[in-house]
């Protein structure tokens, strides 16, 4: 729309002025159709903005409720202390927390379990048993 010099074509060519005029607000309005499943209050703003009628309004979505919940202040201090620093950061921390499990795994003592006899159900026959009939 920039390259079209919009006021020189709405000056001296409005029948080329209105052709870009429409192009760019189709333009604009698929766009938004795209984005509302994403950004379902952008979408609403736009065609506002474009005064073009919300029952109209093209969905690629069949649910009405929005595709990104709103983070709670728990939420995003988790993240933030998850994903704080670099890449690296990240690894060698969690390296050294893989390190520290380690060494306490490694105090911990484990003892051998007691053999459980197993008992033979009446009437069994042990294939160690010599039978004589």
């Amino acid at each position: 729309m920039y390259e079209s010099q919009f006021r020189k074509l709405y000056k001296e060519d409005r029948p080329s002025c209105s052709v870009v005029m429409k192009t760019s607000v189709g333009i604009v309005y698929l766009l938004t159709c795209l984005l509302e499943p994403f950004m379902p209050s952008f979408s609403l703003e736009v065609l506002k903005r474009l005064n073009l009628p919300l029952e109209t309004q093209f969905s690629l979505s069949d649910e009405k409720s929005p595709l990104f919940r709103e983070l709670g202040n728990v939420e995003v201090e988790f993240f933030r202390e998850k994903f704080a620093g670099s890449q690296a950061d990240r690894i060698v921390k969690a390296e050294a927390e893989a390190k520290k499990l380690a060494d306490k795994l490694k105090g911990t003592n484990v003892s051998e379990p007691e053999p459980v006899e197993e008992k033979q159900p009446k009437g069994s026959i042990d294939k160690g048993e010599n039978l004589a009939f």
